[in-house]
C-alpha cells in the first residue's frame, strides 16, 4: 500500500474475536514469513506467444474515452465517492460495440493460421496447441480487465492477460464464476491483450467464449478519486511510512501482510484492503484473506478479488509507489454484516508473493489500556493510492 496509516486498533484482533465461539479455549498464532529459500520450487511459468501483439499493430476492439463515451458512469462514480459511499468505487464495466468471440472449429482454424479467426488472431504452437489472441483499447483508461462470458473451454486451457511489452499474468478456469463469466487480471494502461491456449486434444466444435464488455479503471492505478478526503485533522490517521518499529514493534510484519485489492460487484469496480492471516494448523499454510463485509460478501465478489502486496510509498515524504501482484480470486469462507468481517481463502496458494507475512492473531481479549495499532488503508484522497 502506498499510504499506510496507523490508527488506534488492531483490526485483525477485533474482527477475529467476532468469528470465534465464546466458549472456545484461547488461540494465539504468531506471524510467519516463509523463507523464500525454503518455499516449494515452482514450475517455470509457461509464457504466451503474444499472438495479437505480434500480428496486429492496431487493437481488435476500441472504445472512446469514458469522459465522452460513458459520462453518466463517471458521474455516478464521482457521486458515490463524494457522498462517502463504501467501498470506494474506482471503475465500471463498458460494453463493446461488437463482442469479440472465440469458437473452436477445427476446419476453420486450419484455414486461418496467422489470420483473423472470430474476434482474434490465430496461431499454432510446435506442440500442436492452438493459440488465439485479441486486444481491446479504451481511450485514456488507467487500467483494464476483460470479462469473458458464456465460457465453455476444455480442461487444460491456459489464459494470459498483459499490456504491450509488459509481463503476462496467467489465469485459468478455477476463476470461472457461477454465472458463466471469467474475469482476467487487472492490467495497467489503456490497452489489454488476451491470449488463450487450447490444448491439442480439443475436439468439441463450438467451445469458446464471448467478450462483450471490459471493466475500466478511471483513476490512475494507485490514485484515489479527488472528491474523497481523509479525516486527518484530528491526528487519528497518520502516514505509516513515517513510523518505524520504535513506534509499533510489529510494523514490518503488518506492512508485509496487508494487501490492497480490486473487486467487481454489479458492474462496478471497487477497492478495499485486507490482511493475510497465518493458519493455526502447523501442518498447513492456508492463504486466509481477512477483509470487510461491506467490501466482499458474496462468492461472486470474492472470486473477482485481484490483490496487490507491498503497495506503499518509498519513503515518508515520497509519492512514488511500488507493488507486487498477489492472489487472483478467492473462495468465500464466512462473512458477517453485524461485525463487518469477511474471511476468504485465495484460490491458488502459490500466488502469495515471496516476502509476504502471514499475520499473527489471537482470540484473547486485550486488557483495558493496552496500546494497539492498525496498519491499513481505510480511506482515499487525491494523494492516496489503491
Amino acid at each position: 500500500m502506498t499510504r499506510s496509516r496507523l490508527a488506534a486498533t488492531m483490526w485483525t484482533v477485533a474482527l477475529l474475536l467476532s468469528l470465534l465461539p465464546k466458549p472456545s479455549p484461547a488461540i494465539e498464532v504468531a506471524a510467519y514469513t516463509p523463507d523464500p529459500a525454503l518455499l516449494q520450487a515452482r514450475q517455470p511459468a509457461v509464457q504466451p506467444l503474444r499472438v495479437a501483439e505480434a500480428l496486429a499493430l492496431d487493437p481488435l476492439a476500441t472504445l472512446e474515452p469514458s469522459r465522452t463515451g460513458a459520462a453518466a458512469d463517471r458521474a455516478a462514480l464521482a457521486a458515490w465517492n463524494s457522498t462517502g459511499g463504501k467501498p470506494v468505487r474506482v471503475g465500471f464495466a463498458r460494453a463493446l460495440a461488437e463482442p469479440l468471440e472465440l469458437r473452436y472449429d477445427a476446419a476453420h482454424f486450419a484455414a486461418r493460421l496467422g489470420q483473423r479467426a472470430g474476434g482474434g488472431l490465430l496461431a499454432r504452437k510446435v506442440d500442436g496447441n492452438w493459440a488465439w489472441g485479441t486486444s481491446v483499447e479504451v481511450g485514456e483508461a488507467k487500467a483494464l480487465r476483460l470479462e469473458l462470458a458464456e465460457v465453455d473451454l476444455p480442461a487444460g486451457t491456459r489464459l494470459w492477460a498483459y499490456n504491450m511489452g509488459g509481463e503476462a499474468r496467467a489465469f485459468d478456469l478455477r476463476l470461472l464464476r457461477s454465472d458463466g463469466t471469467l474475469l482476467s487480471p487487472t492490467i495497467p494502461g489503456d490497452r489489454i491483450y488476451l491470449e488463450v491456449e487450447l490444448p491439442a486434444g480439443t475436439t468439441l466444435t463450438g467451445q469458446g467464449f464471448r467478450i462483450h464488455r471490459v471493466h475500466e479503471l478511471v483513476v490512475p492505478f494507485g490514485v484515489g478519486a479527488a472528491a474523497v478526503t481523509a479525516p486527518e485533522a484530528d491526528g487519528c490517521l497518520q502516514s505509516g511510512e513515517c513510523f518505524d518499529s520504535g513506534d509499533f514493534p510489529g510494523i514490518a510484519n503488518a506492512r508485509n501482510g496487508v494487501f490492497q485489492y480490486l473487486f467487481e460487484d454489479a458492474g462496478s469496480t471497487y477497492t478495499c484492503s485486507g490482511g493475510l492471516l497465518n493458519d493455526n494448523d502447523p501442518a498447513t499454510l492456508q492463504p486466509w484473506l481477512l477483509t470487510a463485509h461491506h467490501c466482499v460478501n458474496t462468492q461472486l465478489s470474492a472470486i473477482s478479488m485481484d490483490t496487490f502486496f507491498f503497495y506503499r510509498n518509498n519513503s515518508c515524504a515520497s509519492a512514488s509507489a511500488t507493488g507486487t501482484a498477489g492472489p487472483l480470486g478467492a473462495d468465500l469462507v464466512v462473512t458477517s454484516e453485524d461485525t463487518d468481517v469477511t474471511l476468504a481463502r485465495a484460490i491458488d496458494p502459490n500466488d502469495i508473493p515471496a516476502g509476504a507475512t502471514y499475520l499473527g492473531w489471537t482470540s484473547l481479549r486485550p486488557a483495558d489500556g493496552t496500546v494497539l495499532h492498525r496498519l491499513s488503508h481505510p480511506v482515499l484522497d487525491a494523494d492516496d493510492t489503491i
